[in-house]
C-alpha cells in the first residue's frame, strides 16, 4: 500500500529547480504580492545557494528594486536578499569571492542600478537607509573606482551619500 503511495508522490524538486522556478515567477509576475513572495522564497536560498540565485534572479531583483522601492517592505526584502548573496555562508558549495565581484558588476554595468541604491538613501525607512548603504559598501569594496564612478555620475549622488550623516540613528551613520 505505501508503495503506491509513494509512486504517486511528486518528485522532489531540488533547490536548483526551485530557485529556476522562483526566479521565473519574479520576472513574469504582473503583481507586487507576487513579485514580494518570489523575492521571499529566493531570500530563503540566498545564504546557501548565492550563486544559483544570482544567476537566475539577480536581474530580476534589481529590476523590482526599480519598480517596487516605494513599497518599504517589499524594498527591505530584496535589499536583505542581495545583501545574502554578497555574505553567503562560508558553509555554501557555491561561496566563491568571484561571486561579490559578479554581482558588483551586475550592478555598475547600468548607471540606473546605481541610481536606485541612492534613492533608497532619501527615504526615511531605517533598513531602506541601512540596507542600502550596505549594499553600496559591498558593491563599493569589490568595485571601488567603478562604484565611485556611479556615484559620481548619478544626480545627486555624493549629496544623498553625505546627508546620510545627518541621519541620527547610529546604525544608519556607520552603516553597520
Amino acid at each position: 500500500m505505501f508503495r503506491i503511495l509513494e509512486a504517486q508522490a511528486p518528485a522532489k524538486q531540488t533547490a536548483t529547480d526551485t530557485i529556476n522556478t522562483l526566479s521565473s515567477r519574479l520576472q513574469s509576475a504582473t503583481l507586487l504580492e507576487d513579485r514580494r513572495a518570489a523575492i521571499l522564497g529566493l531570500r530563503s536560498f540566498a545564504k546557501s545557494y548565492p550563486a544559483s540565485v544570482a544567476s537566475g534572479a539577480l536581474r530580476g531583483l534589481i529590476s523590482s528594486l526599480g519598480k517596487d522601492a516605494e513599497d518599504v517592505d517589499t524594498a527591505k526584502v530584496i535589499l536583505e536578499t542581495l545583501l545574502m548573496l554578497f555574505n553567503p555562508d562560508e558553509s555554501s558549495p557555491e561561496a566563491s569571492d568571484d561571486i561579490a565581484l559578479w554581482l558588483a558588476d551586475e550592478f555598475t554595468q547600468r548607471q540606473d542600478n546605481i541610481t536606485v541604491l541612492l534613492d533608497l538613501l532619501d527615504n526615511r525607512d531605517f533598513y531602506s537607509r541601512l540596507y542600502s548603504l550596505q549594499l553600496i559598501s559591498a558593491i563599493s569594496t569589490a568595485r571601488p573606482e567603478r562604484t565611485q564612478e556611479c556615484v559620481y555620475t548619478a544626480p545627486l549622488g555624493v549629496s544623498r551619500l553625505v546627508s546620510v550623516l545627518d541621519d541620527k540613528r547610529e546604525a544608519v551613520r556607520s552603516g553597520e
